[in-house]
C-alpha cells in the first residue's frame, strides 16, 4: 500500500503532506470525498486483479519469500467467497465485497481503489495537484471552478457501476479525518481539532476502578493528539484549558 501515491499511514503523516505543500494559489477548491460503502461494493474479480496487479507492478520491493502473485490470488478467492454471516438464525453468504474486520480487508480495498484513482488522476492531471487517501476517505486539491469540480465527481460516479462518491468542497476550509484543514491567509494549510456535533467529550471517570496509570494516559494521550492537529498555539492552549464550570 504504502507504494501508491496517494498512500498515508495516519493523521501524522498526512499533517507532514500538507506541510510539505506549497503556497496554494487564490481560489483553489479543498476537496473531501467518501466512497459509499466501499467494502461491500467491490466486485471479487476486480478486487483480486488490482492487488496482483501491483504486486507485479512493485514485484522488486516484495519482502524475501513472499507468496507469488498466483497463490495470492487463489487464497484472496477463498476468503472472499467464504465470507459468511448468520441473523435472526438464517446464515446469509457474502456474494459482493468483503467482510469488515478481517486482516486481509484494508489492503484489499486500498489497492483496489488504487487502480480506480490512476484513470481519476489521468483524465485531471492538471486540475489535482494533490490527492491523497486513507482508505475510503480522500481529500484532494482542485484548481478550477466549482462547475469543473462538478465535472469530476460526474466523472468519477460514471466510472465504476458500485464505486460511488460524495463530496463536499469549500475555498476556505473543510474536514479530513479528525481535523479541520484551513486555507491561511499567505497561501499555507494548517489543521486544527475537529468537534463533530455528536462529540460529548466523554472520557473515563477518574473514579472508575481502572488503575491510575489507565487514567493518566488517557490524558497524556488526548494532549499529544491536541498539539499535533492544532496548529495554532492559542486554540491548543484553549483546547488543552478546563472549563469555568468544572469543578
Amino acid at each position: 500500500m504504502e507504494t501508491l501515491p496517494s498512500h498515508i499511514r495516519d493523521s501524522k503523516h498526512f499533517i507532514q503532506l500538507l506541510e510539505s505543500l506549497p503556497p496554494l494559489p487564490e481560489n483553489d477548491i479543498l476537496v473531501t470525498a467518501d466512497v459509499t460503502s466501499l467494502y461491500t461494493n467491490i466486485c471479487h474479480v476486480e478486487g483480486i486483479e488490482s492487488v496482483l496487479h501491483y504486486m507485479k507492478l512493485h514485484a522488486d520491493v516484495l519482502p524475501l519469500g513472499a507468496l507469488i502473485p498466483h497463490t495470492i490470488g487463489v487464497l484472496l478467492e477463498t476468503i472472499l467467497k467464504n465470507n459468511n454471516l448468520s441473523f435472526m438464525d438464517k446464515h446469509f453468504l457474502e456474494l459482493v465485497g468483503t467482510a469488515i474486520g478481517i486482516k486481509a480487508a484494508p489492503p484489499y480495498t486500498n489497492l483496489f481503489m488504487g487502480c480506480q484513482e490512476e484513470t481519476i488522476r489521468k483524465a485531471f492531471i492538471l486540475a489535482i495537484p494533490s490527492w491523497k487517501r486513507f482508505i475510503d476517505d480522500i481529500f484532494l486539491i482542485f484548481l478550477g471552478t466549482t462547475n469543473q469540480l462538478q465535472s469530476l465527481q460526474d466523472f468519477m460516479n460514471h466510472l465504476h457501476p458500485t464505486i460511488k462518491f460524495t463530496f463536499q468542497h469549500s475555498t476556505q476550509q473543510t474536514s479530513f479525518l479528525d481535523m479541520k484543514i484551513q486555507i491561511q491567509g499567505n497561501g499555507k494549510l494548517s489543521t486544527t481539532l475537529l468537534r463533530k456535533p455528536n462529540d460529548c467529550a466523554a472520557f473515563l471517570h477518574f473514579q472508575s476502578n481502572h488503575s491510575v496509570k489507565c487514567k493518566e494516559s488517557i490524558v497524556y494521550s488526548q494532549a499529544l493528539r491536541y498539539n499535533l492537529l492544532i496548529a495554532d498555539d492559542h486554540l491548543l492552549q484553549k483546547e488543552l484549558s478546563l472549563p469555568e464550570n468544572t469543578h
